[in-house]
Parts: structure tokens; sequence; C-alpha cells
């Protein structure tokens, strides 16, 4: 059976549970059964829309496996979308998950970033400035950790 491994409250003033329930104003672009697309406040690019839980889910690892595969499956919908009616060629995906991985929002949230090519955000040269070269021995010693 899947079930969450934690079902908090929602907190009081938790806008993302008050555009699910259309408590709030926003400009939703989809929906299914347990996630809802709607366009950012604060876009990088024209189109960039954030894919919720309905259900108050803080971090990835309180999201059922449906919850999550849903919130994936809506995002690959919105991604299309921005391709054919908005000329989108590609898109950046990107989840925090816990203050620790800088989530802005206690509410999970996946946000669908449409790119073309030379749009000006450069994400491989902020990623290149920050990346750590691992040796070999080093993975191995955290796959041993890690595997299941």
């Amino acid at each position: 059976m899947d079930r969450p491994a934690r079902a908090p409250a929602p907190p009081p003033g938790c806008v993302f549970c008050s555009i699910v329930a259309r408590r709030a104003p926003a400009h939703i672009v989809g929906e299914s059964g347990s996630a809802l697309a709607f366009l950012t406040i604060g876009p990088l690019r024209e189109g960039h829309a954030l894919v919720v839980p309905k259900r108050h889910v803080v971090e990835l690892t309180d999201a059922s496996s449906t919850e999550a595969s849903e919130l994936l499956a809506l995002g690959t919908r919105i991604a299309e979308l921005q391709r054919r009616r908005l000329g989108s060629q590609g898109e950046t995906l990107f989840l925090m998950s816990g203050r620790a991985g800088e989530q802005g929002v206690l509410h999970l949230h996946l946000h669908v970033v449409p790119r073309s090519d030379g749009d000006g955000l450069d994400l491989n040269r902020w990623w290149n400035e920050r990346v750590a070269t691992a040796s070999p021995l080093a993975l191995e010693a955290v796959a041993r950790r890690l595997r299941t």
C-alpha cells in the first residue's frame, strides 16, 4: 500500500494550500488527481510553472510514491505544453526539499522552467564553479552506504 511517511496538517497561511483550495488567486495551467500546476509570480522565463501536490506535503520524503510520480508526470505535461505553445526548446526542472535544500515555501513544489538556446540562464557555469571531483574510492564508499 502506498502511504506517505508523514501527513502533516497544512499550516495556517500556506499559500500553496490556498491556491489548491482555490482561495488564493493563481494562473492554473494543469491539474491531475493529486497535483496542481500554476504559473509562478517570480518567473525565470515566461511560462515558468510550479507543480505542487494537492495534499500539504512539505518535503520530498513526505510525499507518497503516487504523489511524487504525479508531480513529475504533470511537470512533464507542462513542459510539453511549454514547447508546443511557447516555443521553448528544453526545460530546467528543480525541486528543493527541506530547509538545508533551500526550500523557500514549505510545501513541496517542482519548478518547470522553459528554456531556449541562448536564453542567458547559464546554470552550467554556476554548477561548474561549485562542483567537486570525487575519487572512485570516495564514490564507492558513499555508494556502499546508500545501497539498499
